[in-house]
């Protein structure tokens, strides 16, 4: 599903915060595949962040799929991150591409991620909708390509206002 960049004030989502309202977007989603948990993979380096691994999404040295189809997306390192600046994936995280460019304010081939370094996945704190709180289009947010398979799947390094409808990619939980 869609949402815009602000996550911490929408009243449809639980959490006490915008990260853990991201999760609840990613578990209400009527796609989700199964009944498992899932979370958002959004940094704001502070709630969730992959470099001190505060609330991290990803395992060290596990092997993701694709849940549509159980393509193998790609591994990551011990340091819980894909090594995409190094590496393409193995296949793209989504090979659903839609037809067209953005139109208006839907962005359905991109998500947010806030990811401004592929080395350690940090953002850096000034194009993430103001830590996912606003959908002011005076702010920006970084966002990612879900049909890429190079560094655009994970960071774009390129920023969309907070008021377009991105999707998030949603990382199962063990």
């Amino acid at each position: 599903s869609l949402h815009v960049g602000d996550f911490a004030n929408d009243p449809l989502l639980s959490g006490s915060n915008a990260i853990e309202k991201a999760d609840s977007f990613c578990n209400q989603d009527a796609n989700k595949p199964n009944t498992r948990t899932y979370k958002a993979m959004l940094v704001d380096g502070t709630t969730r962040d992959a470099k001190s691994l505060t609330d991290w999404v990803l395992l060290p040295d596990t092997t993701y799929y694709r849940t549509h189809d159980n393509i193998e997306i790609g591994t990551t390192v011990s340091t819980a991150i894909f090594p995409i600046l190094f590496q393409d994936f193995t296949n793209s995280i989504d090979d659903r591409q839609l037809p067209g460019l953005p139109s208006g304010d839907e962005w359905p081939d991109n998500v947010w991620s806030g990811i401004t370094d592929l080395t350690d996945y940090t953002t850096d704190g000034t194009r993430n909708c103001s830590n996912w709180s606003t959908s002011n289009n005076s702010f920006q947010g970084i966002y990612a390509i879900t049909f890429e398979n190079s560094s655009n799947a994970l960071s774009a390094n390129a920023s969309v206002y907070c008021g377009a409808k991105l999707r998030l990619y949603c990382v199962e939980q063990p």
